[in-house]
């Protein structure tokens, strides 16, 4: 179970004496977390009579349900979690609603602890899949791979990494006894078994019958070649390895403008708009990725040069000074709440239905904030004894990051990229 998961069913525990039954009457917030702070609840009892199956008084509040253990205000909610693994710092009531923040710093150290420390290359799975059996396939085509159109891509690329996903909840791709078998096509069927794959249409809605895969490939090869020299400024050489460099992030550019929407629904493209907005999503993800592994690399160097002391173990490191608002977004929204975003790309897994959406979706969204966390704040300063404790935990903070980003980026079949 996630943190998120943990601690919201342990507050409907505590509120209610049940366990927590897939209602979303906790609100996790995903902004404005410094005026709203990270999650809130009604404080009216009356919100909560389909749950508790209680008739009360209007005027009660849903600290009184379990008065007789003297649940009976904020105070006492903020000491109980004090035993969770995320601590409450305080909670404001506005309108009756409880809003609820969050201990940054404890919640800061027990996140990135887990991500780089005790899960790392499984952060963010879940358990929908366990020990189930999964049979995984699609439609069958009657020529090479090269040749089949952009439909039948999409097609091949959901089948793909949607066994990507499964194994990485636990469950078992397998072709005998299995509990679901799941059959993508492009063609309408009542079968139960089978999930309707979008086509991929042109810029005139239609559905693009003439493009073949090998087409666009290459053309997409050749336009992140494009985007990095003329974007982000990348030098080419001659030097051996560029082509296959470019052809990475030419597949890596494919997978994400054909998945960006929900399998069941069309995508429109365009084979030879360069700036289409999806495919700057895919270099601006790989961009920020490289970035990242650039910014690591130049800390190791001024440690190997004893300009920067040597980054110390997590357990000594003072998560306190992150006091930026994207370094918190960083942390909450998109490494605290990862593991969500894979329970809703597996939400519907039984009934035959995953969302790779799900997982690009978040990829863009973390790169935006880390973008925008990079160009405000310089984090590798000049050297200041005062200012390594803070260093060393952006350090940590973004190694978590990176983690995240590798594990969705693995999901996808998309190998993360050192430079860009």
């Amino acid at each position: 179970m996630s943190f998120i998961d943990d601690f919201t069913n342990k507050l409907y525990i505590y509120l209610t004496g049940k366990e927590n039954n897939k209602s979303n009457i906790i609100r996790i917030h995903t902004r404005k977390l410094q005026e709203s702070g990270e999650l809130s609840f009604p404080l009216k009892i009356s919100n909560w009579c389909s749950l508790i199956g209680k008739t009360t008084h209007q005027n009660d509040t849903i600290f009184n349900f379990l008065s007789e253990i003297e649940h009976n205000d904020a105070n006492k909610l903020i000491l109980a979690s004090q035993n969770w693994h995320l601590n409450i710092d305080k909670c404001d009531i506005i309108k009756d609603n409880v809003y609820i923040y969050l201990n940054r710093t404890r919640t800061f150290k027990t996140v990135i602890k887990s991500a780089l420390l005790e899960n790392t290359k499984t952060y963010g799975a879940v358990s929908t899949c366990k020990n189930l059996k999964f049979s995984v396939k699609c439609d069958d085509f009657n020529s090479d791979c090269d040749d089949i159109r952009l439909s039948e891509l999409r097609l091949k690329l959901l089948t793909q990494i949607s066994k990507n996903i499964i194994q990485f909840c636990d469950g078992i791709i397998s072709e005998t006894d299995t509990d679901f078998n799941i059959i993508f096509t492009v063609k309408s069927s009542n079968s139960s078994n089978k999930c309707l794959c979008g086509a991929v249409l042109n810029t005139e809605g239609v559905k693009d019958v003439v493009t073949t895969a090998e087409q666009f490939y290459k053309q997409r090869t050749l336009d992140m070649r494009l985007m990095a020299e003329h974007k982000y400024g990348l030098r080419i050489t001659s030097q051996p390895g560029w082509t296959e460099f470019f052809k990475k992030l030419g597949d890596a550019a494919v997978t994400i403008e054909l998945l960006r929407n929900k399998p069941n629904q069309t995508v429109t493209t365009d084979v030879n708009n360069e700036f289409l907005a999806s495919r700057k999503g895919a270099a601006f993800i790989l961009y920020n990725c490289a970035r990242l592994a650039t910014l690591f690399k130049e800390f190791d160097k001024k440690v190997s040069r004893n300009v920067y002391p040597k980054l110390p173990e997590l357990d000594e490191v003072d998560f306190g000074l992150l006091n930026e608002m994207e370094e918190w977004e960083l942390l909450y929204i998109h490494i605290l709440q990862f593991p969500c975003v894979i329970k809703n790309c597996v939400k519907d897994v039984c009934r035959r239905k995953i969302y790779p959406n799900c997982v690009i979706s978040a990829l863009s969204s973390m790169s935006l904030c880390f973008s925008v966390y990079y160009r405000r704040v310089k984090i590798l300063i000049e050297p200041r004894d005062h200012i390594y404790a803070r260093l060393h935990a952006r350090i940590y903070l973004l190694k978590a990051l990176e983690q995240v980003m590798h594990n969705g980026l693995r999901l996808l079949a998309i190998e993360p990229v050192k430079q860009m």
